[in-house]
């Protein structure tokens, strides 16, 4: 993400999977702490993320709207569909 925009090729960078995972994404960047940033959601640390029950039930149901889960996968079905 970081090294996209660093190259001068890309005007914006979407972040939003990225910010739903990691609150604290700028501090991360700010301070060199790439390796640090994660990239699915893990249940064990669901409080974290301070996702409401609504993002939870969506992550957990496998919606592609939200983060891959480290325990359950990409589903990308629910119930709905």
């Amino acid at each position: 993400m970081l090294q996209a925009y660093q190259t001068g090729w890309v005007e914006s960078v979407s972040i939003g999977k990225s910010i739903m995972l990691n609150p604290n994404l700028v501090e991360l960047l700010q301070t060199g702490r790439e390796n640090e940033i994660q990239t699915t959601f893990d249940w064990e640390q669901a409080d974290f993320y301070r996702y409401t029950p609504a993002m939870l039930h969506g992550t957990q149901t496998g919606h592609d709207f939200y983060p891959p889960s480290k325990q359950l996968g990409v589903r990308y079905k629910s119930e709905h569909f």
